[in-house]
């Protein structure tokens, strides 16, 4: 009597297993470096803003500038790449980006008006609206 044996069942088993330890051990290194938490938080920026401005009723053109205080979101957030058996590129990403989760509105005064020949224009200003974030959070990246 003559057995016939097949590799292939132990073979695919040894490889799923590889790649488990392979996935264990990239986690392992991870959360030994410390990056396992997420530190995303509002920052503040000084934004120098320059607008030109054309008054419609008059046809009377002036440059405003200004700078204004404005918060923004800075930190880091946790993203991996991992091997895959099920992902057609081999890997499943899971990428994070630090970003704003709500924002707000606020005015901002352009303090510094010239006319068109660059004439400092006394007593003028010209107020815009801007949007910043109020909350920052790590939300799913969109590529």
């Amino acid at each position: 009597m003559h057995y016939r044996v097949s590799f292939l069942p132990s073979l695919i088993f040894a490889m799923n297993f590889l790649l488990l330890i392979t996935y264990c051990t990239a986690a392992l290194f991870s959360m030994s470096r410390g990056q396992q938490h997420d530190s995303c938080y509002p920052g503040v920026t000084e934004l120098v803003i320059n607008q030109e401005i054309l008054d419609e009723d008059t046809g009377f053109r002036k440059f405003c500038s200004g700078t204004a205080s404005l918060q923004k979101c800075e930190g880091s957030c946790v993203s991996q790449v991992s091997p895959s058996v099920v992902s057609s590129t081999g890997f499943s990403k899971k990428c994070k980006c630090c970003r704003e989760s709500v924002t707000r509105p606020k005015l901002v005064t352009l303090t510094t008006c010239r006319d068109m020949d660059s004439n400092l224009l006394v007593g003028h200003s010209h107020v815009i609206e801007l949007n910043e974030p109020a909350d920052c959070a790590c939300t799913e990246c969109a590529f």
